[in-house]
């Protein structure tokens, strides 16, 4: 009778460990399982093959890194990176010495605003190789961004040394004017003027000259908005672009173009070229509304947007698009009709809360033009809006407040010389020096009026 206890009890044992195998299993599969499992019904034809060919690969090979990273990046590269950031996690554990797919997950998930993130995956990057520049310039930008001023010189430093790129060089500069170091800023930027030429060099020769008082007699740079930062070379990023299949890679490729404004002709003439081909497709209508914007052309802008709205009349884009134009022509009552209207379907739309605090300064009511900007900033920190800001309170006579926020839009971008000249006109005016340091570097945090 024992014996056939125990033999029971071993029967049950070896179900009870088959059962947990088979659940482990089943997790493994259903991991991957919704990694492929991406829905494909409204891509282009040939996206929807391509994918459609590397989602059988991982069916085919699941535990192969090269077959997940591979999808991942075709993922990425045609408006799936929520998706491909899961892909390369995965691929970066099963091919954990491989540098390439913690690189990428680092690049996705910057480019998602979470740069914490970015930069512990990029931290298991440079622990297998070191060596690599343009992981050490993110590295610095993205320290920037999060204002860790020290990690972010180090960085820096570690690309001059490794590489020697003038955006390293840049980004040293950066730190230099966030540190309130004009004279080490303009020193590094005056060496790299010799043998780069770059808007954005030229912004921040401006912007650390202001500073030292030596603008007097020196031509403004010729530009308005803030320029894109200098690039660089970074063949890892480079491997993607094999990925882009179609109209997805054609809009990726005009967005990575104007990030640098060198590219801007050349992203003009792509999106020019895709809408003759593509002229009833949203998202390329979407973005040569911004090519029309960038350019400054009004009439044709308009007249585009207001085909657009006919014809997708929920598309927050075209109604802040148009909002913009009211703003520029003084029609603040329709921008607000348009804007409300925009912000009814989309309550934290940055672009829109911006407008409408523009809009509604415009009009002299700057109490609840601060209070949108306010919600902007709560939604997105960004340079513009903390110059607007600045602008409000000074028109309500508010300068202590006006020259805080103006130095956190300088802070944020050096190179916005608007910004840098508003500031100098309000440090002038105040007769005392009514904002403490602290208060200024706390800025971003300012509750509303």
């Amino acid at each position: 009778m024992r014996i056939v206890c125990i033999v029971c009890y071993l029967a049950l044992l070896m179900v009870g460990l088959s059962g947990c195998g088979q659940t482990e299993s089943r997790d493994s599969v259903t991991a991957i399982d919704a990694f492929i499992d991406v829905d494909l019904t409204h891509v282009d034809p040939e996206v929807h093959e391509f994918l459609s060919r590397k989602q059988d690969a991982v069916r085919d090979s699941p535990e192969s890194s090269s077959a997940v990273g591979e999808l991942a990046m075709a993922y990425e590269m045609n408006g799936f990176a929520d998706s491909a950031l899961i892909g390369y996690q995965q691929a970066a554990e099963l091919s954990p010495t491989n540098i390439k797919w913690s690189y990428y997950e680092s690049l996705v998930l910057a480019s998602f605003g979470d740069y914490e993130g970015a930069l512990q995956a990029l931290e298991r990057v440079q622990t297998i190789d070191a060596a690599y520049a343009p992981g050490w310039i993110w590295k610095g930008r993205w320290h920037l961004a999060l204002d860790e001023l020290p990690e972010a010189a180090t960085a820096f430093q570690n690309a001059v040394e490794t590489d020697g790129h003038a955006a390293a060089t840049v980004g040293l500069a950066q730190v230099a004017l966030r540190e309130d170091k004009a004279e080490v800023a303009l020193e590094h930027l005056q060496s790299l003027k010799r043998r780069d030429s770059h808007p954005q060099i030229d912004h921040l020769i401006h912007n650390a000259q202001t500073r030292l008082g030596l603008t007097d007699g020196l031509p403004l740079p010729q530009r308005t908005e803030i320029p894109g930062q200098i690039g660089f070379p970074d063949p890892l990023s480079a491997e993607k672009r094999t990925y882009e299949v179609s109209i997805s890679a054609e809009l990726t490729r005009f967005r990575e173009l104007l990030v640098h404004a060198e590219g801007q002709t050349s992203a003009f003439t792509l999106i020019d070229s895709l809408y003759e081909k593509h002229p009833d497709n949203k998202r390329v209508v979407i973005a040569k509304v911004h090519r029309l914007r960038l350019a400054g052309d009004v009439t044709n802008l308009r007249a585009l947007i207001n085909h657009a709205q006919k014809t997708w009349p929920a598309e927050i884009n075209f109604m802040l698009g148009l909002a913009e134009l009211e703003i520029a022509s003084q029609n603040s009552v329709e921008a607000l009709r348009l804007i409300d209207e925009a912000l009814a379907l989309e309550p934290d739309n940055t672009w829109g809360l911006l407008q409408r605090g523009i809009a509604l300064a415009q009009i002299g009511d700057f109490s609840d033009a601060l209070s949108s900007l306010h919600r902007a900033l709560q939604i997105e920190e960004t340079a513009e809006i903390h110059y607007f800001l600045g602008h409000a309170y000074a028109e309500l006579s508010d300068f202590s407040n006006a020259r805080c926020h103006m130095k956190r839009s300088i802070d944020l971008a050096p190179e916005f010389t608007q910004a840098s000249e508003q500031l100098e006109r309000l440090s002038a005016m105040m007769l005392t020096e009514s904002a403490s340091e602290s208060g200024i570097e706390n800025c971003g945090g300012l509750a509303e009026n």
